[in-house]
């Protein structure tokens, strides 16, 4: 798997770029897939989970077993409602646990 992710050129989102066959040689407890959007306005996570789910559960599942993690967890906004009914339905016979993140509100 990791050679597959080198020559496909994965790398992270986050703005550095670091190559993911880096993150993923390694083992793992627990496995997190972050598709909770803290950007306003951004929608790709949310479009990603509702069009590719059975995608994302079997790739984690797949990196679960790489990695010997004992859980993958898989976030999502609780509001983000297909999303979520989407997840539900993927993950019940996955082994995959749903973690749902509350809407975000300001302290005043």
């Amino acid at each position: 798997m990791l050679d597959e992710i080198y020559k496909a050129g994965v790398v992270g989102a986050g703005g550095a770029g670091f190559p993911t066959h880096v993150k993923y040689n390694c083992q793992a407890e627990v496995f997190i897939v972050n598709a909770v959007e803290c950007e306003p306005l951004l929608r790709t996570d949310r479009h990603l989970v509702e069009s590719h789910t059975l995608e994302i559960v079997r790739t984690a599942a797949a990196i679960r077993e790489h990695l010997g993690a004992k859980r993958v967890v898989v976030a999502v906004k609780e509001h983000y409602t297909a999303a979520v009914a989407a997840l539900k339905a993927a993950l019940s016979e996955s082994g995959l646990e749903l973690f749902l993140s509350p809407r975000y509100t300001r302290r005043r």
